[in-house]
């Protein structure tokens, strides 16, 4: 007896706590069998909805930030024609009224630049006195030594000793040569006194253009520091400009003529910028309405309209595969108090709204090449139905012919039935489970 126990009790450690994998298909199929007969009767496979008329909207959300449609931007004037430094610059997001300061230049090189340029000045002014007065002094010499000539020339040919029976010949040509002579001196003494003049007009020209462009360099300067000073032209919110490493202006910084330094935008009309993912981006486009929630007050929704797409999609961080759509998004109204710019905000633009709509899931939908269907019951069962679709977002599409609200559609075309088949008819109706 002790031995048949221990031999029992040897069989029993040997039994397995669960199944082996040999047993599972077995186990499975017995499962599904007393299931289906437990099941029969009792309820349908088939889910099935109800259809009512009501609102359907196809809308798109994104995400951005408020923008000024009206922006001015303030820059290093244009009369600083070299680089100046800022000896001070107001705050970053600072409000200012018309007219206020906002920024002020160092004006040491621009009164360098000035003390230089009337430097040059003075000394172009001396120079033009020295070589006029040189030019007055061999003007007057010239014109003596021309005098001198034509006198000496008239005088030889008053004195003129030409006659062979009175004078020698040596007499004779040695007057011809004091003839000469004399007619080659004035020649000379004038070709030197119209030399001079060319001379002295030429370097007269010279100075006449450093003088100038010292008097140029002179009213520029002073023109620069007349604008060291640069004020609000309205009333709004400062903010500063920044670099390409997203760093502001700061004092001390050197800047350049035309550099901006920051920019005023009108507050009283905003505008949202938004990014639309790509992929949600296919119906965008100008016009649609939509409405705007700042993220700080959600309980304030504000009309609004599509005003801008982008043509090309491009992704928000380098790198990133992800792409979006800038979407620019106008307000109907701008609240002053409430709204700045750079606050972010959440847009829901809506693509197509519709306040009586027969929509359906598009898991109910049977697509046959061009043609859809649906599966609506009828009597103990279902027909297939050719039916026309309008609009339609990712989970749901509006029916335009072929259905009216309040009949029933199975939701598993593919489970009433292969693709192209007619569904079965036989059994009752299923009730409706999974409606909405």
């Amino acid at each position: 007896m002790n031995r048949l126990r221990r031999q029992q009790g040897a069989t029993l450690d040997r039994v397995p706590d669960r199944p082996s994998r040999r047993s599972y298909p077995l186990i499975l199929f017995l499962t599904g069998v007393l299931g289906g007969i437990w099941g029969c009767g009792t309820e349908s496979p088939i889910s099935t909805l109800r259809v009512e008329s009501g609102r359907f909207v196809q809308k798109v959300t994104a995400e951005g930030t408020l923008e000024a449609r009206d922006v001015v931007t303030l820059s290093v004037p244009a009369e600083v024609k070299n680089s100046v430094r800022i000896a001070w610059v107001a705050a970053d997001a600072t409000v200012v009224a018309e007219g206020d300061v906002v920024a002020r230049f160092d004006s040491g090189a621009l009164e360098d630049r000035l003390a230089s340029g009337r430097s040059a000045l003075t000394s172009a002014e001396y120079r033009i006195l020295e070589v006029t007065s040189q030019g007055e002094v061999g003007e007057a010499r010239l014109t003596t030594q021309f005098g001198v000539s034509e006198l000496e020339l008239e005088l030889a040919q008053r004195f003129r000793t030409d006659d062979e029976t009175v004078w020698s010949r040596h007499e004779i040509l040695e007057s011809q040569t004091d003839e000469k002579l004399a007619q080659d001196r004035m020649e000379h003494a004038e070709e030197q006194l119209v030399t001079e003049e060319r001379r002295i007009g030429s370097d007269l020209g010279i100075l006449g253009v450093e003088k100038r462009q010292a008097i140029f360099e002179i009213e520029e300067a002073e023109s620069g520091l007349t604008a060291l000073v640069v004020r609000a032209p309205h009333a709004g919110l400062f903010l500063r400009a920044r670099d390409w490493r997203g760093e502001p202006v700061e004092v001390g910084q050197e800047l350049w003529r035309g550099r901006p330094i920051g920019e005023i935008p009108a507050v009283d009309t905003l505008q949202a910028e938004v990014s639309v993912l790509e992929a949600d981006a296919g119906g965008v486009t100008e016009g649609l309405e939509a409405e705007v929630v700042i993220e700080s007050r959600p309980e304030e929704v504000h009309s609004a309209r599509v005003a801008r797409v982008d043509a090309i999609a491009q992704p928000r961080r380098r790198g990133s595969p992800v792409q979006y759509f800038g979407v620019t998004v106008e307000l109907d109204s701008t609240d002053a108090t409430a709204m700045k710019p750079g606050q972010r905000v959440v847009a829901t633009i809506y693509l197509h709204r519709e306040e009586s709509a027969v929509a359906v899931p598009r898991q109910a939908v049977l697509e046959v090449g061009e043609r859809t269907y649906l599966y609506v019951a009828r009597g103990a069962g279902f027909e297939r139905r050719e039916v026309e679709l309008g609009v339609g977002s990712r989970s749901r599409v509006v029916v335009t012919a072929g259905l009216e609200a309040g009949e029933v559609i199975g939701l598993e075309p593919l489970a009433l039935g292969p693709r192209g088949e007619s569904a079965p008819t036989e059994g009752e109706t299923p009730p409706a489970r999974g409606t909405s």
